[in-house]
């Protein structure tokens, strides 16, 4: 009987241990995720200013060359 008990013992024992692992691993994961969402965002944020002058500058190209094509 008490070598059953000892066995179950180490058992849950081993239990803890995988569930600490694992609960480590998740919150790893969990804060590498988040650290990707925030530069994915940053970079969106960049991506959209950059189109953005790239539209106002295609605009003043667009209206300086329907300004020389009048011109003429």
């Amino acid at each position: 009987m008490e070598e059953k008990i000892d066995d179950l013992e180490k058992k849950i024992s081993q239990l803890r241990t995988g569930r600490r692992i694992l609960m480590h691993l998740l919150e790893h994961s969990l804060h590498e995720k988040i650290r990707q969402i925030i530069r994915l965002e940053r970079e969106n944020q960049y991506l959209r200013k950059q189109n953005r002058r790239y539209a106002a500058e295609l605009l003043q190209l667009r209206a300086k060359i329907k300004k020389d094509m009048d011109s003429r």
